[in-house]
């Protein structure tokens, strides 16, 4: 990229996940983070932490806490790899781009870097001709997660971010288990975005999440209100919901309509 000018916040963001994309083809889209630490010569310790940092001697290292499970494990290596790959971006400009952006403001600078590195770590687990291939198959859907968190061997909220975050479609998403506590929710786009539904609560046992007629591998259609922690029942949407027996998860999408079945509204063009 070459530019006469600063890049914005958005602008940044956008060419390090292009960066991303072009650097995970040239390495066969490998998703092993210790296989990829290894081709950048990055030092991998296990510690009770995790972290990415470059020695004064110039080695770049990061510490991940292998104590987790395997998934966590794997998502932990890769978002800490993120971080030294925005670093190594455009020979070192597009983290100056960041500082440029946030007018040094340290703390603005971190809560994005932690954000695209999150978001960066799932690309990197998942790539995008595999979220490609299952969305053709099973469209924008909760079996398209389930999909893919089995295709990849990424966990269920991992998986189910990848997807929602790749459209721009506004959706609030919920994901529970057989006791009907939420395990995970997402909300994603401008209209949902700044009301979080929260997690580790469970839902009252008549809300039709929970009682709908779930068939295996089926996408169900109902409307219900978006079941936010604090107990405000008031927003109702449609939903499509599935469940996936193997795992005892239920999952579902609040949507403004069903119309969003395509790919015309992937933010990335797949």
């Amino acid at each position: 990229m070459t530019t006469d000018r600063d890049l914005t916040i958005p602008e940044v963001r956008d060419s390090f996940l292009e960066f991303i994309e072009n650097f995970h083809a040239q390495h066969s889209f490998e998703r092993d983070f210790r296989i990829l630490a290894k081709e950048l010569d990055i030092k991998v310790c296990s510690s009770n932490q995790s972290k990415a940092f470059t020695r004064k001697d110039g080695q770049r290292v990061i510490l991940v806490d292998m104590s987790t499970s395997d998934n966590r494990v794997a998502f932990t290596g890769l978002h800490e790899i993120s971080h030294h790959l925005l670093r190594i971006a455009l020979d070192g400009s597009l983290i100056a781009y960041l500082k440029e952006a946030t007018y040094d403001n340290n703390d603005l600078g971190v809560a994005l870097e932690e954000e695209w590195c999150h978001e960066v770590a799932a690309m990197l687990l998942m790539p995008t001709h595999l979220l490609k291939n299952t969305v053709q198959t099973y469209g924008y859907s909760p079996l398209a997660v389930f999909q893919l968190a089995d295709c990849t061997g990424a966990s269920l909220p991992a998986a189910l971010r990848r997807v929602v975050e790749s459209y721009t479609i506004d959706v609030h998403a919920v994901l529970i288990d057989n006791s009907a506590k939420v395990l995970s929710s997402v909300a994603h786009g401008v209209k949902r975005k700044k009301y979080p539904i929260g997690y580790d609560f469970r839902l009252e046992n008549s809300h039709p999440l929970i009682t709908a007629s779930h068939k295996p591998m089926c996408v169900e259609y109902f409307e219900a209100p978006i079941p936010f922690k604090n107990g405000q029942r008031k927003w109702k949407s449609k939903v499509m919901s599935a469940i996936n027996h193997s795992q005892n998860r239920t999952l579902g999408f609040f949507l403004d309509s069903y119309s969003h079945d395509n790919t015309d509204q992937l933010v990335l063009d797949l």
